[in-house]
């Protein structure tokens, strides 16, 4: 069943939807997917609808909210924070752990990813499983990238963008502007905050096992280097972190909608023998 909800969080309403069994059972597991941001957020809303429904048939309980200032949440884009999105992903959590859920699981794709996992090390009780779909692993990057977009669409001042380069725009933003990005007014401060973000420095707690999940085109080239980094550092430093390259097209930038069944099916597996593990009386 699919349940759309609006939910009370800072800074106003946030636009959720619930994906769950017919008849869910008490203490049943949830997770909480986060989406990633921009015009990749809009391609990506079937792949995760597909994984909650799959989910869903497997027991679990999925919470896909939308950002405030984003979706069908309440705010305009130009709102929009970094903390205020870990604030929406705290209550989201806490909407899941109130309805009887089981224990609650972070996940999320692209810049959703990065955030899950900054959440995951400051909630007061840690997710077991953080589950990471080609996550943003460098903020700054990132963001550069986004930049990028306006100089290719043409959008700088007086439609003339050859004197207009990205260190421009950074230091514009730097200087407290606000920039109309691809069609999204990015405000300085989710700017910055994004600027100073890394995957690198967000060793996840102890006591959470990360399920990283990265769409390659080539299965047997291993990691991609920025995502071998991270994973290696983590592992060095005593964290349980399982990678897996999974083929196919990355859906949230394709120009034509395409389908992820192979990661859907990978996230699903993952989860469940999570859960047996943590359940006494089942097989890990």
């Amino acid at each position: 069943m699919v349940t759309p909800f609006f939910l009370d969080s800072a800074g106003g309403r946030i636009h959720c939807t619930l994906f769950h069994p017919t008849n869910p059972t008490p203490g049943a597991p949830g997770l909480v997917f986060l989406p990633p941001w921009a015009e990749e957020a809009n391609k990506a809303r079937r792949t995760m609808a597909r994984l909650g429904h799959s989910l869903a048939g497997a027991g679990f309980r999925t919470l896909v909210p939308d950002f405030y200032g984003t979706g069908d949440s309440e705010g305009d884009f130009v709102e929009a924070r970094w903390e205020l999105w870990k604030d929406n992903v705290r209550d989201a959590r806490d909407r899941l752990r109130d309805r009887e859920a089981g224990p609650v699981y972070l996940g999320g794709l692209r810049l959703g990813g990065l955030i899950a996992a900054e959440t995951a090390r400051e909630v007061a009780e840690p997710p077991p499983g953080l589950l990471l779909w080609s996550p943003v692993t460098n903020g700054r990057q990132t963001l550069r990238q986004f930049l990028r977009l306006r100089l290719a669409a043409g959008l700088g001042v007086g439609g003339d963008t050859s004197q207009e380069r990205t260190a421009d725009l950074l230091e514009r933003l730097e200087a407290g502007e606000s920039l109309e990005i691809a069609g999204y007014e990015l405000h300085p401060g989710l700017a910055g905050a994004l600027e100073a973000r890394s995957l690198q420095g967000l060793l996840p707690p102890p006591e959470t096992e990360v399920i990283w999940l990265d769409v390659v085109s080539d299965p047997e080239a291993g990691p991609p280097p920025a995502s071998r980094s991270v994973v290696e550092a983590w592992q060095g430093q005593g964290r349980s972190v399982r990678h897996r390259g999974i083929v196919g097209d990355p859906f949230w930038a394709t120009q034509e909608l395409v389908d992820a069944p192979a990661l859907v099916e990978a996230s699903m597996g993952f989860l469940k023998r999570l859960e047996d593990a943590e359940v006494p009386g089942h097989a890990p």
